[in-house]
């Protein structure tokens, strides 16, 4: 993250930058694989089931991480943008409650879980230069979350 915030071009400002940086160093490091770009086209369905495909991205860090990209990238981002905002954060519940049944973990655990992660996602969304309002949008909440754990 450090260095996608130095090579960014002040697509996110400084303080936001600062502080990202100070959440992930209060994280506890990742056990398991995150993939980096997780999103529908991405899953392949194949008879024994859905695949994931391009691990081009992939580093050590919880699936939480994941799934709060996910989370952002269906509820956030394509919800400002697609014709139809449900659409977006239908499959994102969707895949949601399969992964907390997969896991055997209920939604409120998995919320709680992906919960630290979000301003990370957010800043992620950011590095890719999202239209005016939704930036906007997305600097409001990881200002909020970076006061709430500040």
């Amino acid at each position: 993250m450090d260095s996608s915030l130095q090579l960014s071009g002040g697509a996110v400002p400084k303080h936001i930058a600062t502080g990202i940086l100070a959440v992930i160093e209060r994280l506890r490091p990742g056990d398991g694989l995150y993939h980096g770009d997780l999103h529908p086209n991405n899953v392949m369905m194949t008879a024994d089931g859905p695949r994931i495909i391009d691990w081009t991205g992939a580093v050590r860090a919880p699936a939480a991480l994941d799934l709060a990209r996910c989370h952002v990238m269906l509820s956030e981002v394509a919800a400002q943008v697609a014709d139809n905002p449900q659409r977006p954060r239908a499959v994102n519940a969707a895949a949601q409650s399969e992964y907390a049944r997969l896991a055997g973990m209920s939604r409120a655990a998995l919320t709680a879980a992906m919960e630290p992660y979000l301003p990370i996602a957010r800043v992620q969304a950011l590095l890719g230069r999202p239209v005016p309002t939704l930036r906007e949008m997305l600097i409001q909440r990881v200002e909020a979350s970076l006061r709430s754990q500040g």
